[in-house]
């Protein structure tokens, strides 16, 4: 007989009422002896009783065993144990972790972990007088710049650190008064007039050592210093007290890593980057192990050996984790027992990943309503919002925030909960982290991210009228005042008493302007009826002010279209639909050049349709196999499900629920009908999704790993192998899959290390590779399997063996190429065709952090990378040796997951904005991608063959979509490709190369198969031109008579004493050829072609030249980058045409003369309308390449441009605005709203620029 349960102790206390509840708990479930209930708990009889027997609040994980075993509602128990739980009363023991704040110098003491790195940093100052420190946000840049560098300085008297803030000049100078004992007012004035000064201060103040000048979080320059003349000015202030000849100075600067490219645009400091920089990446687990028991261990505390493994487990190779660590252990900590930091505490914590959002919750809810309010604007008001970068902190000064009796509760409240950093004079959020790792903080930065620009333009505006004064000037006017008040009015959010009277004082002076406008309408129609004897002047006067109204409805639509064209330009980025639909909206308000080039280019990236809802990070997302489906999965424990079908309306499906913790991978089997789940539970999760619109059967299936973090099926389907964290080593395990939700384990594999981050089969389904963090010899390690034999793996090399560390692989196709991304800022190709000897081919490189993900497209010419940079970018990996860059899509935060469908036409991207993106891969301008430069583009006369010449002396020719390489003409190592040209009629083909000191010409007879009938010439040019009947060709100045193509005859020579010809192109019409030099332009008669006659001289140098069609009119590119037109019946300049910023490299007219394309040197693509060709209008500039534009030619259809460039690329444009308008409304989704349309275009009635998207 079971023996009876001891009655609880007297008293109402909340531990004994929650003991009786699960006691109840326990009868309604019909009384179960603890020992029956211990074998569904997984806890012993012992335990169990414990936990309902009211003398202390039983673990969670107690809790909740004990009530799943009862069968009772797990997330209410959950909830109402936190309710209930209370880290342990202060003691008055200081805590051995920081929390989310940064070690100060103070904190040395107890700063472990970073002892190599800070090592490295002091040598490298040592040795240079210009260091900056690079690493993610949470790497602990600003711990190793302050507890490291400056704790570490010998004398602490001749150290300066500060963070820049919105005015670096000034708060420069603050900090140099200290030193100097100048007031900081004239400082800033001196610093402001000459850069120098700071130099001159070094020298000035520092006796023995020199100057230490740590400027942390220099990011701020630009994300809060909005005006690029201090700027620029704070920038050279550094380096000119760095690197002048007689400096005093050493200066390092903390930087972000996302902001390298913002760094890299300022030219000196580029420089001062090339040999002054300092990678911090994330740390090693031995690093990580010491930053985690040594400050407990000083401070006389023990930490649990399973709370180090799940910390290290959690935290390996996440750049950002080091504050979520520290804050999560600083929890742990209040939640001690006795003097030991356990596992049970971490996890009640939330761990790293939701410890942050715990405390930040808990003490928003300790908040009354009011102050809740309070808080979340406070928040707002301190977070920057990101363009093209992660949000980041702001520095909010004391007076913005105002003095109020609930502001000073809140401040007070949210510091003494380590979330704000507050002093005398400046607020700011503790870390970054707490902005990536608090779901309510994100919700509210998300609900309205263009308010919040709105609210931010109108803080810096408040900010510059106080620092002028108040003068009117800087009064908020027009389109920048009307939006100010409708968001105003519209948000209820709390304006600063600067803001209220910035806002105030605005629309008092346009009121007056009113008012005195209605005056003078009044004045106006009294003096008509006076002076109605003046009738026909009144009707001038009214023509004057009608026109004069037109005009000014013109000027404010303008300048609105010019606020909607930046405002799209910011959005492309993380709201493309919306982007695509305001591009159209600025043209069709204001049909301008900058409107008309937005449109015409916003195809130049690939557009994406966003999959938004998210409640917390997306981890993973999978195609099905045939791409009609897309999983993803995340720190929510859902997964959610979208038939994308039509991958531009994408229909979202019911969620998927099981595990429980965070999903770290997802894959879909081979045939489609089973979706896995693996995550932080250390479980397997299995949906039977033969029709993901009525998912079937389910099962979970314990890994036997403690986490996991990858899993993959086999090509076949027949196959499972996961990957994770496990203590042993035996981190890699297979499973064969015996029905859609049912797995059988095969044998063990050889323990390798005790996380596994990776895992991965090669599409021919002989090859598994592993990612390891750390072996069990203490290296990182890619191991390669072969799989011959399912049941008995066998380890077949391991591909690499050094300390960076890897996050995944992706096979190509074929299965002979294996990329690899790196933490180190790159992805290493691999040649693995010999799998016992593979072999390191190209690197893909330019990242300004780590990359996570890799995935081939497709046929595997594609590659696609996504990194914490936020970007993600596409390769052409054609040549392994020698893979191109192709885009770069710039994301809102970092990137954690990408994956492609199987026909290469679409990529998921999952980013840190919980936002998944899906990157239309067809639709976007596809260019042809090259191997090597091409130098010249030819169209047929039809337009179906489009011929080229590359830099490696190759000729090709397209034909629809078959390119073929005609055959070459063998000129050896050094050769290259010059010029290409069709005859009239489209069969005769010319193409032009350089050898040596010769000019080599090709000639091809398509209709015919003739060719090559190779001519060598002198090289005085490296240009050609077939006459109109295809009869001369002109190979620079000397002309061949080609009436048997098979045996050209050269006839004369054009005598023309010019210097270097620079090209010749012969008139569409006639016989006439142009000959531009760099002296002159010639034009000569070749009528007879013994004797060629010059018929004029334009007397302008010129690198390019064209005609029109109809051989009327000669366009020419002018040295001094402009281009000029002439009429050659009248031989008279017509016009010239200014616009490029360098070098023009080729032109070309469309069929009917009305349009003129130009390309250079900078990189853009400008159309002109030559309707009248007297008074020409730039009417758009297209970004069109990353290099240098070699050649531009148009297809006979009018409306499309061709484009040929040094980066690798061939490219089609649309130059129809009405075409480019129908084919994006194709692609949006979802419409602008009535209320977008609201924000962004005030005052105007609603029309959805594609209403027939809806």
């Amino acid at each position: 007989m079971a023996r009876q349960e001891r009655p609880l102790e007297e008293g109402d206390s909340a531990v004994l009422r929650f003991a009786a509840d699960l006691r109840e708990l326990r009868r309604q479930a019909g009384q179960p002896t603890y020992r029956e209930l211990a074998r569904h708990a997984h806890y012993s009889p012992t335990v169990l009783s414990a936990a309902a027997a009211g003398r202390k609040l039983p673990t969670l994980a107690v809790t909740l065993a004990y009530v799943r075993a009862c069968g009772g509602p797990v997330a209410d128990w959950e909830q109402r144990w936190h309710e209930l739980q209370e880290p342990e009363p202060a003691d008055g023991a200081e805590p051995p972790y920081a929390g989310l704040a940064a070690f100060q110098p103070a904190d040395a003491e107890r700063f472990f972990g970073r002892e190599a790195v800070t090592e490295d940093l002091r040598g490298k100052v040592a040795r240079q007088r210009f260091t900056a420190v690079f690493g993610a946000s949470g790497v602990g840049k600003s711990s190793v710049l302050r507890a490291g560098l400056v704790a570490g300085a010998s004398d602490p008297a001749s150290v300066v650190l500060f963070t820049p803030g919105p005015r670096p000049v000034e708060e420069c100078a603050v900090r140099m008064s200290g030193l100097t004992g100048r007031s900081p007012a004239a400082l800033a004035e001196e610093l402001t007039a000459d850069p120098a000064a700071l130099h001159l201060w070094a020298r000035e103040v520092v006796a023995e050592q020199d100057l230490l000048l740590v400027v942390d979080q220099f990011e701020e320059v630009f994300t809060l210093c909005r005006d690029p003349a201090e700027r620029a000015r704070f920038i050279e202030a550094l380096l000119l007290a760095a690197q002048a000849e007689t400096s005093r100075a050493r200066v390092v600067v903390g930087v972000r890593a996302d902001f390298y490219p913002h760094c890299a645009r300022h030219a000196e400091l580029a420089r001062a980057l090339r040999d002054g920089q300092l990678l911090i990446g994330p740390m090693s687990t031995d690093e990580l192990r010491s930053a985690i028991t040594r400050p407990a261990v000083r401070a006389g505390y023990t930490v649990e050996g399973g709370l180090l493994a799940e910390v290290i487990a959690d935290a390996t190779g996440q750049p950002g984790a080091l504050p979520l660590v520290s804050h999560a252990l600083l929890e742990t900590w209040r939640r001690r027992r006795g003097c030991a930091l356990t596992l049970s505490g971490y996890r009640e914590a939330g761990g790293i990943s939701r410890a942050i959002a715990r405390t930040a919750d808990a003490a928003y809810q300790e908040l009354t309503p009011q102050r809740q309010r309070v808080a979340r604007e406070l928040f707002l008001r301190l977070t920057a919002l990101g363009e093209g970068t992660e949000d980041t902190k702001r520095r909010a000064a004391r007076a913005e925030l105002g003095t109020g009796q609930d502001m000073t509760a809140v401040l007070e409240h949210l510091a003494q909960r380590r979330l704000l950093t507050v002093d005398a004079e400046f607020v700011e959020i503790a870390h970054e982290a707490l902005i990536r790792g608090w779901p309510r903080l994100r919700e509210w930065l998300d609900a309205d991210r263009e308010g919040l620009r709105t609210h931010r333009a109108l803080t810096e505006a408040a900010q510059t009228w106080r620092s002028l004064d108040r003068d009117p000037s800087g009064l908020l006017r027009g389109t920048r005042l009307a939006t100010a008040q409708a968001w105003a009015a519209s948000s209820g959010f709390s304006l600063s008493a600067e803001e209220q009277a910035l806002l105030d004082a605005s629309t008092a002076a346009e009121d007056l302007e009113r008012t005195g406008e209605r005056r003078r309408v009044r004045r106006l129609r009294q003096l008509t009826a006076v002076l109605v004897i003046l009738l026909l002047l009144v009707s001038i006067s009214t023509v004057a002010a009608v026109s004069n109204a037109i005009s000014t409805a013109q000027q404010r639509d303008h300048a609105l279209a010019q606020q909607v064209l930046s405002q799209a330009a910011e959005l492309r980025a993380v709201n493309p639909a919306l982007a695509l639909q305001l591009g159209i909206a600025a043209y069709r308000l204001d049909p301008s050049a900058a409107s008309r080039s937005s449109v015409l280019g916003a195809l130049a990236t690939p557009y994406s349709t966003t999959l938004g809802g998210f409640s917390a990070l997306v981890q993973t997302v999978v195609y099905d196999p045939k791409g009609h489906f897309l999983a993803s999965a995340g720190d929510d424990s859902s997964v959610h499900l979208w038939d994308i079908t039509d991958a531009h309306h994408p229909a979202e499906l019911p969620a998927l629920t099981g595990p429980h913790g965070a999903v770290m991978s997802l894959d879909w089997s081979g045939d489609g009908r089973t979706l896995v789940a693996g995550g932080h539970d250390g479980k397997l999760t299995l949906w039977d999704v033969s029709d993901p619109h009525h998912i079937g059967a389910s099962s979970t299936v314990d890994s036997k790993l403690k986490a996991v973090f990858s899993v993959r099926f086999s090509p076949d389907g027949k196959q499972l192998a996961t990957a994770g964290y496990q203590p042993d080593g035996d981190s890699l395990r297979l499973w064969e899959v015996t029905a859609p939700t049912r797995l059988s384990p095969r044998p063990e594999l050889p323990k390798l290390g005790t996380v596994m981050y990776f895992v991965q089969f090669s599409p021919d389904g002989r090859t598994l590779a592993s990612v390891d963090s750390q072996d069990l010899s203490g290296h990182e390690a890619i191991v390669l399997w072969e799989l011959a034999d399912p049941s008995s793996p066998r380890l077949i090399r391991r591909l690499t063996d050094g300390p960076d560390y890897t996050f995944s692989v992706a096979f190509s196709a074929d299965s002979r190429e294996l990329a690899v991304a790196e933490v180190n800022n790159s992805v290493r190709l691999w040649d693995i065709s010999s799998r016992e000897s593979p072999r390191p081919v190209g690197t893909l490189s330019g990242y300004a952090n780590a990359v996570r993900s890799v995935q081939f497209v497709g046929s595997g010419r594609l590659l696609a990378t996504g990194s914490d940079d936020s970007t993600v970018r596409l390769w052409d990996a054609t040549d392994p040796d020698a893979p191109q860059a192709l885009a770069t899509l710039t994301g809102s935060g970092r990137t954690l997951a990408i994956a492609a469908s199987k026909d290469g036409s679409t990529l998921a991207i999952a980013a840190h904005d919980r936002v998944v993106r899906l990157v239309d891969l067809n639709q976007f301008v596809e260019p042809v991608r090259t191997k090597g430069e091409t130098y010249a583009i030819a169209l047929s006369g039809d337009g179906r063959m489009l011929a080229r010449v590359d830099r490696d002396a190759g000729i090709h020719l397209q034909d629809g979509n078959s390119v073929r390489q005609l055959t070459p003409l063998g000129l050896g190592p050094g050769a290259g490709g010059t010029a290409v040209g069709f005859g009239a009629t489209g069969h005769l083909l010319a193409a032009s190369f350089f050898a040596g000191d010769s000019q080599v010409v090709g000639l091809w007879d398509l209709d015919r198969g003739i060719g090559p009938v190779r001519i060598t010439v002198p090289l005085d040019s490296t240009s050609i031109s077939l006459s109109a009947d295809s009869r001369v060709l002109a190979v620079g100045t000397s002309l061949f008579d080609l009436s048997d193509v098979e045996h050209p005859k050269q006839v004369a020579k054009v005598p023309a004493k010019q210097g270097l010809v620079s090209y010749v192109a012969f008139n569409p019409r006639t016989r006439a050829l142009v000959v531009g030099s760099d002296r002159d332009t010639t034009l000569w008669d070749t009528s007879d072609l013994t004797a060629p006659r010059k018929t004029a001289s334009l007397g302008v140098a010129s690198g390019a030249g064209a005609y029109t069609v109809d051989g009327s009119t000669l366009a020419v590119a002018a040295r001094d980058n402009s281009v000029r037109l002439w009429d050659l019946g009248s031989n008279t300049e017509l016009a010239k045409l200014s616009g490029h910023s360098d070098v023009v490299l080729s032109l070309a007219f469309s069929g009917d003369g009305r349009q003129l394309a130009t390309v250079g040197e900078d990189h853009t693509l400008r159309l002109w309308d030559l309707t009248d060709r007297r008074a020409p209008k730039e009417i758009a500039t297209i970004a069109a390449h990353g290099d240098t534009i070699r050649a531009v030619a148009f297809t006979p259809d009018g409306h499309t441009v061709v484009t040929a460039s040094a980066d690798h690329t061939v490219r089609h444009w649309e130059t129809d605005v009405d075409l480019a308008i129908a084919q994006q409304c194709r692609l949006v989704w979802p419409v602008m709203t009535q209320a977008q349309w609201e924000q962004y275009l005030p005052g105007l009635p609603y029309e959805p620029p594609c209403p027939e998207a809806a």
